[in-house]
């Protein structure tokens, strides 16, 4: 019950009682990890000082007082040190045009030209009051995508700063397609997708999300504009990491609302409520809808935060009209779709059930094209 959990990536703890992360130093709530007992099981301070009676996992007597446990602090230190250490690219090898590929929160990409490749250039906005912040963001970002290797992520190359203006950014690999959003919504495009080419997206989607969360990784902000793609396949790739974070545990507490409101779980627009990987199970199952029943999500959940949140604490989804059940493709996926956004993360539909709704599209494809030859 107690243990402190170290992942495939090197080693990520927290205290499975209260699913808080453990800190390095005391804080107000202190979550340092604690051995409370001579079986080397750990608590944070916060839960060690509550227990009463012996150790919750093994029952033998507490240690008294219980010991800051200096491995997994070394450990946590250790892997935070890595993440710090970024590639950097220097500002004169890069040549960024004018052309404009997309605009975010705090960023703007740019096509640009880099040891003679065209990349994309995610330049920051300079945003002085929160320079500092924004900054230990951006390193985090381009530290977390380097260690990503999958042909369903967007390749990360480094980070650059402008030795004049101190402008800062990220040197990605181009996406000559656009997004997901550009082909549903954007562009007069939407018919390029058929429904081939759409089952074989969210199939790639989902293959990038497993190795995500194998990594311990949770994206927190999946949304059709964030799914790039790529050659003249459309192959996916995610992309934006600004917000994504490691999991230390099986579940983390949110303390701020994250995400794009209309594509983001309902524990994380809530404060104070947990997470795990399920929250990007919920965004999938939204894009797969507005994919599949070229249904907007945001018609029907609302228009703001205040008002999403309003439906879901009302438990209300989007509704597959009657006009989309004519679809193969719509009755297939749709148990699987619903069961990805319960409003109970341990109820939602696995990747691995997303996965095998989509191949039995594929399986019925090559079938018709058997009989129809």
């Amino acid at each position: 019950m107690a243990r402190a959990q170290a992942t495939s990536d090197g080693g990520a703890f927290a205290c499975n009682v209260c699913f808080d992360c453990f800190t390095t130093d005391a804080n107000p709530a202190d979550r340092r990890p604690m051995t409370i007992c001579r079986n080397g099981h750990n608590l944070c301070a916060t839960c060690a000082d509550q227990v009463q009676a012996g150790c919750p996992e093994c029952r033998e007597p507490l240690l008294n007082p219980p010991v800051v446990n200096r491995g997994i602090i070394a450990a946590m230190e250790q892997k935070m040190e890595s993440l710090r250490k970024t590639q950097m690219i220097k500002f004169t090898e890069l040549k960024i045009s004018n052309r404009c590929l997309g605009a975010g929160a705090y960023a703007d990409v740019y096509e640009a030209k880099w040891n003679e490749q065209t990349v994309a250039a995610k330049v920051i906005r300079n945003l002085e009051n929160e320079a500092r912040q924004v900054k230990e963001r951006v390193h985090f970002e381009v530290s977390l995508a380097m260690s990503l290797h999958h042909p369903n992520i967007v390749n990360t190359f480094g980070l650059f700063e402008s030795p004049q203006t101190g402008v800062i950014g990220i040197v990605l690999e181009l996406a000559d397609r656009g997004s997901l959003a550009q082909f549903l919504w954007l562009d007069d495009t939407s018919d390029a997708l058929s429904e081939t080419v759409k089952t074989r997206i969210a199939l790639q989607t989902v293959d990038g999300l497993s190795y995500l969360h194998s990594k311990q990784i949770v994206h927190r902000d999946l949304k059709p504009d964030s799914i790039l793609l790529v050659g003249a396949d459309l192959q996916a790739k995610i992309s934006d990491f600004g917000i994504a974070r490691y999991l230390q545990s099986t579940m983390v507490q949110n303390s701020v609302k994250v995400g794009t409101p209309e594509y983001a779980a309902p524990e994380l627009l809530q404060p104070g409520l947990h997470y795990t990987f399920t929250a990007d199970i919920y965004s999938l199952s939204l894009i797969l809808y507005e994919m599949f029943t070229k249904e907007r999500v945001e018609t029907q959940m609302g228009q703001n935060v205040m008002q999403i949140v309003a439906a879901l604490m009302q438990k209300r989804r989007p509704l597959f009209k009657p006009a989309v059940l004519n679809s193969p493709c719509v009755v297939t996926l749709k148990h699987v779709i619903e069961r990805g956004w319960a409003d109970n993360p341990y109820q939602r539909a696995s990747l691995a059930d997303f996965r095998q709704a989509l191949r039995r599209l594929i399986t019925a494809e090559v079938k018709l094209i058997f009989l129809w030859a």
